[in-house]
């Protein structure tokens, strides 16, 4: 076994799922050492949410650089574990995020109920995975299709990043501030680029064409998080100038 054992198809999903996964790993390293710098535990937990949100694509990437490197991939139980055991973590530090940025009178219970379910989920997870791991998902090769538990999560996770994400993006185009909104609009795009990729790979049928443009479309979200949170003044100057430059003519 080895790379010439890969086809097309595999060969650009495991070439692009590494570097998504290393782009996000930089992304969310980076938001974390400026948590340090700038004392705003914000950073911490959006950076720890973009670390854990790209782990679904961990399996892949690390079964693509064993097959190339050790002519083997990872076993089918490591593999799901992987790919479904750190979104929870993701969910939970994304909430967390969202709540300490924006009051509601709720929050506390959204909290808890969000808490109580990722908790129930790892649980039933690890159970499963001992026990019946098709309720998980199966491993062919060096993919995996998701089973009922692990599906049915996934879209729960999907649609708390979309419609939470949604929810502080508008809040920040409210602003007055011209940097807030570019940050809001960025973080608008983000989520909306990453559900699409994520939706569309998890049920479409996938093309070495399609799937090419899918993860690209995924690459360009964990830029646009990553903007959407610390934007550097330069970039700012320049986004606003061209749009400056656009209301005049």
């Amino acid at each position: 076994m080895g790379i010439a054992d890969l086809n097309e198809l595999e060969i650009i999903s495991g070439s692009f799922s590494l570097t998504f996964v290393i782009i996000s790993l930089i992304i969310g390293v980076t938001l974390i050492l400026k948590y340090r710098s700038l004392k705003n535990r914000t950073l911490l937990t959006v950076g720890l949410t973009w670390i854990f949100i790209c782990s679904s694509w961990w399996s892949r990437s690390i079964s693509f650089l064993t097959i190339i490197f050790f002519d083997f991939a990872l076993d089918a139980v490591l593999y799901l574990f992987l790919l479904n055991a750190f979104i929870p973590i993701a969910v939970i530090c994304w909430i967390y995020s969202f709540f300490s940025l924006f009051e509601y009178e709720s929050k506390k219970r959204i909290l808890i109920a969000y808490l109580v379910i990722c908790i129930v989920y790892e649980v039933f997870l690890i159970t499963f995975l001992f026990i019946n791991t098709a309720v998980i998902g199966s491993v062919q090769f060096y993919t995996a299709s998701g089973g009922p538990l692990s599906m049915t999560f996934q879209i729960f996770a999907i649609f708390s990043f979309l419609i939470t994400g949604i929810l502080f993006a508008r809040k920040s185009l409210e602003s007055n501030d011209p940097k807030i909104q570019l940050k809001g609009k960025l973080l608008l795009v983000a989520f909306i680029s990453f559900t699409i990729s994520a939706l569309y790979e998890s049920i479409m049928p996938l093309t070495p064409l399609t799937l090419a443009l899918i993860r690209i479309l995924l690459i360009s979200s964990a830029i646009e998080y990553y903007f959407g949170f610390f934007m550097p003044n330069l970039l700012v100057h320049i986004l606003t100038k061209q749009k400056e430059s656009k209301e005049i003519e």
